[in-house]
């Protein structure tokens, strides 16, 4: 009986082994699903849908968690005041020592040293940034306005002078620097007579500096004016007002600055200003210029021009060129006049010198009416 249950344990056990041998053999082996079908074994949908939107919306509101405010806290003595303020400097120094280049930083920290009364650690911040960025205009406007909110005038002057020394094509630094002296001197001029008559003369000195720069049309512009609203009578204003646009026209000789320098002539009723000035060399070159660019009619108005507008006693040289001009490029009817007109400006003249000469008189008139024969004919 032991021997036959022997075997039979024999023969179970040697039928488990073969049956092992076959599958660890490769002859036959188990069916297996894909492994997208073993991933995801129920394809059906689910109750409860989600996009993904919602997804990506979960997965930020998990990174970014709102941090709780620290609670607001209230100082009561002087010592907790520089412990808070010692703190404070550290936080800011720390983060400086990190991030050296940005200027919001050191902003920040000069504000906040602003706002604690402290000025000059204020100073003493923007000194340090301006060693490290002089170029960057934003800072100075800024240090300048802190000493400006802090009414420190004297020290705020001083630090647009620096500004405008250093970058003196920043047109904003003129700008605030003429701003603030012009505030002055409307605030303090009713109480201090002297204090008025510095603070023009320092305000004029600025656009003075600013205009050996060259800069554009809005700073002539803005120089104008400041001497229209300046002190004086408008004669005055004006005449000086007038040396500034010759100034600027000969600065930049263009199209836009002669056109505001005669729109300002106009609106103040100066239409025929400096036509003294324009003189025989100055129609004879420009009538010139226009017969070289074979502009030949253009010459003749300049011509005609200039003989109407200056004196009768500098009008013949140009009349001799208006001639010489008319021979060389005029028709025959345009030539005939020219020789009437120089006819009729000597008898101008001959009756200027003696009024009574009848026979002047009638050759005057003898030769209008055979002219006007002739133009009817």
């Amino acid at each position: 009986m032991s021997n036959r249950r022997a075997d039979d344990s024999l023969a179970s056990g040697g039928g488990k082994q073969a049956a092992l041998s076959e599958v660890l053999g490769g002859e036959v082996r188990e069916k297996r699903l894909p492994r997208r079908a073993r991933d995801v074994q129920n394809k059906a949908a689910a109750p409860q849908q989600i996009t993904a939107e919602q997804i990506l919306r979960e997965a930020q509101e998990m990174q970014f968690e709102k941090e709780v405010a620290p609670p607001r806290q209230q100082i009561t003595d002087t010592e907790e005041l520089k412990l808070y303020k010692l703190r404070k400097r550290k936080e800011f120094e720390n983060i400086l020592r990190r991030q050296r280049m940005s200027v919001g930083v050191w902003l920040k920290y000069a504000q906040w040293e602003e706002r604690q009364k402290e000025f000059e650690r204020c100073r003493s911040i923007m000194e340090r940034l301006l060693c490290i960025d002089h170029r960057n205009h934003t800072i100075w406007i800024k240090y300048a306005e802190m000493e400006m909110r802090n009414k420190f005038i004297n020290r705020a002057r001083n630090v647009w002078d620096r500004a405008v020394q250093l970058l003196p094509r920043v047109d904003q630094l003129w700008y605030k620097y003429a701003l603030m002296e012009e505030q002055l001197r409307n605030f303090e001029g009713y109480y201090f007579c002297v204090s008025i008559i510095i603070i023009i003369i320092i305000y004029l000195g600025i656009f003075e500096r600013w205009m050996k720069f060259n800069p554009g049309e809005k700073a002539w512009t803005s120089y104008i004016h400041l001497e229209m609203r300046s002190a004086g009578s408008k004669a005055d204003k004006i005449i000086r007002c007038r040396k500034i646009y010759e100034r600027f026209v000969k600065a930049q000789p263009k199209l836009d600055s002669y056109i505001n320098y005669a729109q300002w002539e106009l609106k103040h009723g100066n239409i025929n200003e400096n036509n003294e000035e324009l003189t025989y060399e100055f129609y004879k070159e420009f009538a010139q210029l226009e017969i070289s660019a074979k502009e030949y009619e253009r010459a003749r108005v300049i011509y005609k021009y200039g003989i109407d507008n200056i004196p009768k006693y500098k009008a013949y040289e140009l009349f001799q060129e208006y001639i010489k001009f008319e021979k060389q490029f005029g028709e025959k009817s345009s030539i005939d006049q020219v020789i009437f007109n120089k006819k009729r400006f000597e008898y101008e003249n001959l009756l200027q010198e003696n009024p009574h000469n009848y026979d002047i008189w009638f050759d005057y008139l003898k030769m209008e009416e055979e002219h006007i024969i002739t133009n009817t004919n």
